[in-house]
């Protein structure tokens, strides 16, 4: 992975100028420790269970998921 893109934040915010990174993954704890010091914070959402994905399959393909 590369940390260039961030090397590059590295004192912005200064001067009251705002930068917002949103980032996203499926593996967060796959990622170097760096990376993940350098966002304040952190939100872990967990997968859906059985029910929500059903509803969300009929909800966006109109018929219903049959596992």
């Amino acid at each position: 992975m590369c940390l260039e893109p961030f090397d590059l934040l590295h004192g912005v915010g200064n001067n009251e100028q705002k930068v917002l990174v949103l980032a996203t993954t499926n593996t967060p704890y796959a990622l170097d420790q760096a990376i993940r010091r350098r966002f304040d914070k952190r939100i872990y959402i967990p997968l859906s269970d059985l029910k929500a994905q059903q509803h969300m399959f009929k909800y966006i393909w109109g018929i219903p998921l049959i596992i």
